[in-house]
């Protein structure tokens, strides 16, 4: 019980358990492809998700300077949103985890970031943030 010798998964799911964030050994052997994208694969997001960071144009910083900052994302776990540009991060050292055996990658966020929000947390927990006031 509890094993089996394949799975079907999210495309989040599986960016997140074959790029870092949880090594599980796991491997995709077949994708759904839907487009023809191939032209715009990059070594992050293979095509696939769009993940697009933005920010004021007055504020001088870019993307090594977002110690310290306000994030937002589209949710917890999602993957345009949460697992790319974080596992990013992680995997170019701006935010320095250990795994998830040290403790949830929440967390280093939310030491990293100013603040950051991410809808499915609940107020006060982490990824949380207590407005939205001025983004």
């Amino acid at each position: 019980a509890g094993e089996a010798d394949a799975i079907t998964r999210d495309g989040g799911d599986v960016y997140t358990v074959t790029a870092g964030l949880n090594t599980y050994y796991l491997q995709p052997i077949i994708a759904e492809d839907y487009c023809e994208c191939w032209h715009l694969t990059t070594k992050f997001n293979n095509g696939r998700d769009w993940a697009v960071a933005v920010a004021k144009n007055d504020t001088g910083f870019g993307f090594n300077n977002l110690r310290g900052k306000k994030s937002w994302h589209t949710g917890l776990d999602k993957s345009a949103g949460w697992n790319i540009p974080i596992g990013t991060l992680v995997t170019v050292g701006q935010i320095n985890w250990a795994g998830i055996e040290d403790k949830l990658v929440e967390e280093v966020v939310r030491f990293d970031f100013m603040a950051s929000f991410a809808p499915g947390t609940t107020k006060g927990s982490k990824g949380s943030c207590p407005s939205s006031a001025g983004a």
